[in-house]
């Protein structure tokens, strides 16, 4: 458990780090929003229905999980669609800050979230089914 608070920190760090003054007010914002959803990202994770992607998003491991509530009247799909979009948004600020593209900050952190996946995480590599972390072999 300790590890996976650290790694929130580095989350909400990175986004407070990395991103220019100019984006300051934008990356506070996106910093409040991953930092509410977190705990519940993670209890998702934990319990199954949740997994990373190669394209470093969040999805559901089955579909029949996107109708369950999560928060409060929100369905999952709702919360997925909310924690892509923050994504996808802080990969364009990452990557204007940086000047590269989005696609690169967008590697970055598949690397980091696969590398970071707990053994009964599920992940999805490109072109592949969901596979638990455990079960990955290296290529």
């Amino acid at each position: 458990m300790k590890l996976k608070t650290i790694g929130m920190f580095v989350l909400v760090a990175v986004v407070a780090a990395i991103v220019s003054p100019a984006f300051a007010d934008e990356a506070d914002d996106l910093k409040t929003r991953f930092k509410k959803r977190y705990p519940i990202l993670l209890k998702l994770r934990d319990s199954g229905k949740v997994g990373e992607t190669w394209e470093a998003r969040a999805e559901a491991v089955k579909a029949e999980y996107l109708t369950e509530k999560v928060e409060g009247e929100k369905t999952l799909a709702t919360f997925l669609a909310e924690e892509n979009q923050d994504r996808e948004r802080l990969f364009v600020l990452m990557a204007e800050d940086a000047e590269t593209t989005p696609a690169k900050i967008r590697e970055r952190f598949r690397i980091r979230n696969f590398g970071k996946a707990e053994p009964d995480h599920w992940l999805k590599e490109k072109d592949k089914p969901w596979v638990q972390k455990k079960d990955m072999k290296d290529e």
